[in-house]
């Protein structure tokens, strides 16, 4: 990816309220979470054992792995609660119109 990509990802339905989408941008696996109406994109990728995090639920703000509970805050990647100890990425996520769009600072 060249510096400051920008990547549509969808349109605003295709992510519905409360629910992890799990995408691909560029060949990084990402999720979208939509969280009261405003979308988060992190990297699919749970720090502690490497699970897909875009299987896992939303619990308010926060993303739950789903092979041994693992969370993260999807605002900012970090863990709120164990077994995991690192943060995972996070990335900008701008809506022009009804179009999603991941913004990517290399």
């Amino acid at each position: 990816m060249s510096q400051n990509s920008s990547y549509k990802v969808g349109v605003v339905t295709d992510f519905p309220e409360n629910q992890a989408v799990a995408i691909e941008v560029d060949g990084l696996p990402l999720v979208i979470c939509n969280f009261e109406g405003r979308l988060y994109a992190l990297e699919n990728r749970c720090s502690h054992d490497d699970a897909e995090l875009g299987s896992g639920e939303l619990d308010g703000c926060q993303i739950v792995c789903p092979r041994h509970g693992a969370k993260f805050d999807i605002r900012d990647g970090t863990v709120t609660e164990p077994p995991a100890v690192f943060p995972i990425d996070t990335y900008e996520v701008n809506v022009r119109g009804k179009s999603v769009y991941v913004e990517f600072d290399d």
